[in-house]
């Protein structure tokens, strides 16, 4: 049942078939499933989360395989929904590439063909988050007091960065055009605002990158306003795809932003997150 959509979505074959053993195992319960979808596409509440692990723990089913399992079960009544708003199936299948991208994180980290990210993935059933070229999107209130003429309240659009690939200007760019073409019947002034809370524009880390990369390229596309220090560095997995990082003199050094970061680390500095913020007018950024 969810094969076919894993296939088109990219999944590895041994994912594939590692994921279908888990979902047939669960099939069992399968008014259980049923529930729990019921309740994914609804806005008032995520106990389908709580269904699934009971699920999981009934058939011997890892956490992880169980969620990633549902969630390609829950994308198939979605591709309808898409249509039924008007939405494209290339949109449905951009956006849905997220559970590829989580998937193989898990893998890689943890073994597992399935998904940590398990809270993650409802906004994108809800459509309240799209992926658009290079990055995905959704629309949030502001929470600071004040940016550029906006007020605490007004909608910016949250820009997520899937794990997927180079992320070049050029790419950035095409992402913010086509978020801008996207949201444009709700765009006050013509303008995108968009806010970007990551790792990747904490203020500390802009000394890592290296002169010329895409990183500090995209690092100073945004208006970087703050960053907060994360002394037990939560992000190091993504730097370095390990679970257990406490010993940073162990960190592997296959690339050359590894051996910075690992460098930067030993040093004694810490990893945080910043708040970033651009004005697209939809040609360019505005500053």
């Amino acid at each position: 049942m969810i094969t076919s959509l894993a296939y088109e979505l990219g999944f590895p074959e041994t994912a594939v078939f590692s994921l279908k053993k888990d979902f047939d195992a669960m099939w069992a319960g399968k008014e259980q499933l049923d529930a729990a979808l019921k309740n994914l596409y609804t806005d008032e509440g995520a106990y389908y989360r709580n269904t699934v692990k009971g699920l999981a723990e009934e058939y011997g089913v890892h956490i992880y395989a169980a969620e990633m399992a549902f969630f390609l079960y829950a994308a198939l009544p979605l591709r309808e929904v898409y249509k039924e708003n008007g939405y494209s199936d290339e949109l449905y299948l951009d956006t849905m590439a997220d559970l590829r991208y989580k998937v193989k994180e898990c893998h890689d980290i943890y073994g597992i063909w399935g998904t940590v990210a398990g809270s993650w993935f409802r906004d994108f059933y809800l459509l309240k988050r799209f992926k658009l070229g290079r990055l995905q999107y959704e629309p949030r209130p502001l929470r600071f007091a004040e940016y550029k003429g906006y007020k605490q309240g007004d909608i910016f659009y949250g820009c997520h960065i899937p794990s997927c690939g180079p992320m070049t200007p050029e790419a950035v760019l095409d992402s913010l055009k086509r978020a801008h073409t996207f949201y444009r019947a709700k765009l006050k002034d013509g303008i995108l605002p968009v806010h970007l809370r990551s790792f990747l524009i904490y203020p500390g880390h802009y000394e890592v990158y290296p002169e010329d990369s895409n990183l500090k390229k995209f690092y100073e596309m945004f208006d970087v306003v703050g960053g907060d220090e994360k002394p037990d560095n939560p992000y190091i997995w993504r730097i370095f795809g390990c679970e257990n990082c406490e010993d940073y003199t162990a960190l592997p050094e296959r690339t050359s932003l590894q051996r910075r970061f690992k460098e930067y680390l030993l040093s004694g500095k810490c990893m945080g997150s910043g708040d970033g913020f651009l004005l697209f007018d939809g040609e360019k950024i505005i500053r």
